[in-house]
Protein backbone atom coordinates (compact mmCIF):
# COMPACT_ATOMS: atom_id res chain seq x y z
CA UNK A 1 0.00 0.00 0.00
CA UNK A 2 2.60 2.48 0.55
CA UNK A 3 4.51 2.16 -2.96
CA UNK A 4 1.04 2.82 -3.88
CA UNK A 5 0.20 5.83 -2.40
CA UNK A 6 4.38 6.75 -3.36
CA UNK A 7 3.34 5.96 -6.84
CA UNK A 8 0.55 8.13 -6.41
CA UNK A 9 2.02 11.18 -4.93
CA UNK A 10 4.78 10.60 -7.43
CA UNK A 11 1.90 11.39 -10.43
CA UNK A 12 0.47 13.63 -8.41
CA UNK A 13 4.00 15.59 -8.32
CA UNK A 14 4.59 14.55 -12.65
CA UNK A 15 1.18 15.93 -13.57
CA UNK A 16 1.40 19.30 -11.30
CA UNK A 17 5.02 19.64 -12.50
CA UNK A 18 3.34 19.14 -16.06
CA UNK A 19 1.09 21.80 -15.76
CA UNK A 20 3.18 24.37 -14.04
CA UNK A 21 5.73 23.72 -17.44
CA UNK A 22 2.62 24.30 -19.48
CA UNK A 23 1.95 27.65 -17.80
CA UNK A 24 5.18 28.76 -17.82
CA UNK A 25 5.42 27.70 -21.73
CA UNK A 26 1.89 30.07 -22.15
CA UNK A 27 2.92 32.71 -20.13
CA UNK A 28 6.35 32.81 -21.65
CA UNK A 29 5.59 31.98 -24.96
CA UNK A 30 4.27 35.89 -25.91
CA UNK A 31 7.48 37.15 -24.43
CA UNK A 32 10.01 34.97 -26.48
CA UNK A 33 7.03 35.59 -29.69
CA UNK A 34 9.97 36.23 -32.37
CA UNK A 35 7.79 38.69 -33.88
CA UNK A 36 7.36 40.44 -30.89
CA UNK A 37 10.74 40.78 -30.05
CA UNK A 38 11.31 42.45 -33.55
CA UNK A 39 8.68 44.59 -33.04
CA UNK A 40 10.09 45.52 -29.88
CA UNK A 41 13.60 45.69 -31.18
CA UNK A 42 11.97 48.52 -33.96
CA UNK A 43 10.72 50.55 -31.62
CA UNK A 44 13.80 50.93 -29.30
CA UNK A 45 15.88 51.31 -32.16
CA UNK A 46 13.28 53.77 -33.34
CA UNK A 47 13.93 55.48 -30.12
CA UNK A 48 17.46 55.70 -30.07
CA UNK A 49 17.42 57.21 -33.55
CA UNK A 50 14.79 59.52 -32.31
CA UNK A 51 16.92 60.64 -29.40
CA UNK A 52 19.84 60.73 -31.64
CA UNK A 53 18.34 62.94 -34.11
CA UNK A 54 17.21 65.29 -31.30
CA UNK A 55 21.58 65.42 -30.04
CA UNK A 56 21.80 66.70 -33.27
CA UNK A 57 19.26 69.21 -33.19
CA UNK A 58 20.67 70.62 -29.70
CA UNK A 59 23.95 70.75 -31.41
CA UNK A 60 22.99 72.46 -34.36
CA UNK A 61 20.31 74.97 -31.71
CA UNK A 62 23.79 75.80 -29.85
CA UNK A 63 25.87 76.31 -33.14
CA UNK A 64 22.85 78.69 -33.98
CA UNK A 65 22.80 79.94 -30.27
CA UNK A 66 26.74 81.10 -30.92
CA UNK A 67 26.11 82.34 -34.57
CA UNK A 68 23.35 84.45 -33.16
CA UNK A 69 25.14 85.59 -29.98
CA UNK A 70 28.39 86.49 -31.76
CA UNK A 71 26.30 88.23 -34.63
CA UNK A 72 24.61 90.23 -31.68
CA UNK A 73 27.40 91.04 -30.26
CA UNK A 74 29.56 92.26 -33.49
CA UNK A 75 25.72 94.42 -34.21
CA UNK A 76 26.24 95.70 -30.00
CA UNK A 77 29.98 96.98 -30.74
CA UNK A 78 28.98 98.57 -33.94
CA UNK A 79 26.03 100.26 -32.76
CA UNK A 80 28.40 101.76 -29.75
CA UNK A 81 30.65 102.66 -32.43
CA UNK A 82 28.15 104.48 -34.40
CA UNK A 83 26.25 105.99 -31.13
CA UNK A 84 29.68 107.18 -29.58
CA UNK A 85 30.32 109.17 -33.14
CA UNK A 86 27.22 110.33 -33.41
CA UNK A 87 27.64 111.38 -29.58
CA UNK A 88 31.28 112.91 -30.63
CA UNK A 89 29.83 114.71 -33.61
CA UNK A 90 26.74 116.03 -31.37
CA UNK A 91 28.96 117.25 -28.49
CA UNK A 92 31.49 119.08 -31.40
CA UNK A 93 29.12 120.90 -33.03
CA UNK A 94 27.60 121.96 -29.43
CA UNK A 95 30.83 123.63 -28.32
CA UNK A 96 31.23 124.94 -32.02
CA UNK A 97 27.84 126.36 -31.57
CA UNK A 98 28.98 127.69 -27.81
CA UNK A 99 32.47 129.11 -28.87
CA UNK A 100 30.75 130.85 -31.87
CA UNK A 101 27.89 132.43 -28.92
CA UNK A 102 30.56 133.83 -26.97
CA UNK A 103 32.39 135.01 -29.98
CA UNK A 104 29.21 136.76 -30.72
CA UNK A 105 28.60 138.07 -27.22
CA UNK A 106 32.25 139.19 -27.62
CA UNK A 107 31.65 141.56 -30.32
CA UNK A 108 28.34 142.78 -28.91
CA UNK A 109 30.28 143.77 -25.98
CA UNK A 110 32.54 145.43 -28.15
CA UNK A 111 30.74 147.03 -30.40
CA UNK A 112 28.72 148.50 -27.61
CA UNK A 113 31.73 149.97 -25.86
CA UNK A 114 32.94 151.25 -29.32
CA UNK A 115 29.52 152.75 -29.83
CA UNK A 116 29.71 154.45 -26.48
CA UNK A 117 33.66 155.62 -26.81
CA UNK A 118 32.44 158.90 -29.79
CA UNK A 119 30.21 160.05 -27.72
CA UNK A 120 32.33 160.22 -24.40
CA UNK A 121 35.14 161.70 -27.03
CA UNK A 122 32.85 164.71 -27.20
CA UNK A 123 32.26 165.13 -23.71
CA UNK A 124 35.28 165.24 -21.45
CA UNK A 125 33.21 164.19 -18.10
CA UNK A 126 31.40 161.13 -20.28
CA UNK A 127 34.98 160.15 -21.41
CA UNK A 128 36.31 160.07 -17.73
CA UNK A 129 32.74 158.16 -16.62
CA UNK A 130 33.26 155.79 -20.06
CA UNK A 131 34.00 152.12 -18.47
CA UNK A 132 36.40 150.20 -19.18
CA UNK A 133 35.98 147.32 -21.27
CA UNK A 134 34.49 144.15 -18.87
CA UNK A 135 36.32 140.86 -19.82
CA UNK A 136 35.06 139.38 -16.80
CA UNK A 137 31.88 139.40 -18.78
CA UNK A 138 33.26 136.92 -21.45
CA UNK A 139 34.97 134.91 -18.69
CA UNK A 140 32.00 134.18 -17.06
CA UNK A 141 30.30 132.89 -19.98
CA UNK A 142 33.16 130.31 -20.97
CA UNK A 143 32.15 126.65 -20.62
CA UNK A 144 35.46 125.16 -20.77
CA UNK A 145 38.50 125.22 -18.14
CA UNK A 146 40.72 125.35 -20.84
CA UNK A 147 38.59 128.93 -22.61
CA UNK A 148 39.31 129.95 -18.71
CA UNK A 149 42.85 129.12 -19.18
CA UNK A 150 43.29 130.70 -22.54
CA UNK A 151 41.88 133.88 -21.09
CA UNK A 152 44.35 134.10 -18.20
CA UNK A 153 46.97 133.87 -20.22
CA UNK A 154 46.13 136.55 -22.67
CA UNK A 155 45.79 138.78 -20.01
CA UNK A 156 48.89 138.34 -18.25
CA UNK A 157 47.91 135.96 -15.17
CA UNK A 158 50.09 133.49 -14.12
CA UNK A 159 48.65 130.28 -15.46
CA UNK A 160 49.74 126.88 -13.79
CA UNK A 161 47.64 124.24 -14.72
CA UNK A 162 45.88 122.57 -11.46
CA UNK A 163 47.86 119.54 -10.50
CA UNK A 164 45.22 117.05 -11.72
CA UNK A 165 44.77 114.55 -14.81
CA UNK A 166 45.36 115.89 -18.30
CA UNK A 167 41.72 117.53 -19.34
CA UNK A 168 39.96 115.66 -21.36
CA UNK A 169 39.59 116.70 -25.17
CA UNK A 170 35.79 117.14 -24.97
CA UNK A 171 34.54 118.05 -21.51
CA UNK A 172 31.17 116.90 -20.94
CA UNK A 173 28.78 119.36 -19.16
Amino acid sequence: RLSEQSEEAAGHIDTGIEKVIQIADQQMKHILDPDRIEAESQRLNGFVSDLSDMANMYDELEQLNQTVFRSTSESVDQITGLTVDAFARVQFQDITRQRLEQIKAAHELIDQHIAAVPKAILDRETFYELDTLNLDELYEGYYMEDQRLIHDKVNGQNVNKPATPELPAIELF
